[in-house]
């Protein structure tokens, strides 16, 4: 059995701590509900375009076939290519899912935004 060497007091604590608590408590509590409601992609693609220069279209057809090696979506050979407008292409499955599951989507690459489905 275990015995304390010394009685007990009486516990205090400081409303320093207890606002500190209540505080993060709270700034969990509303994160936990708010970041289910945020579309990451969307928000990473929007950063990204704020930090780097837009990029020109290509004018000739050699730089248009660099970029119809690859999806810019999943990175693989495109199946059943299109593109939205800007010199990059996607697979459909790829811009087809992205585009319904987000209206806005823009490209990844460039941040070009949907201006129809080729």
């Amino acid at each position: 059995r275990s015995v304390f060497c010394r009685p007990q007091g009486v516990r205090q604590v400081g409303f320093e701590y207890m606002n500190r608590e209540l505080l993060w408590h709270g700034f969990a509590e509303f994160l936990i509900f708010l970041l289910p409601l945020i579309n990451i992609r969307t928000l990473k693609t929007r950063m990204l375009s704020w930090f780097k220069a837009s990029a020109a279209p290509p004018t000739s057809n050699e730089s248009v076939s660099v970029h119809s090696k690859e999806c810019s979506i999943c990175g693989d050979w495109p199946t059943m290519p299109h593109t939205i407008g800007c010199p990059h292409v996607f697979c459909y499955y790829c811009i087809k899912s992205n585009y319904l599951f987000d209206m806005y989507f823009t490209c990844p690459k460039c941040g070009c935004e949907v201006q129809s489905l080729q």
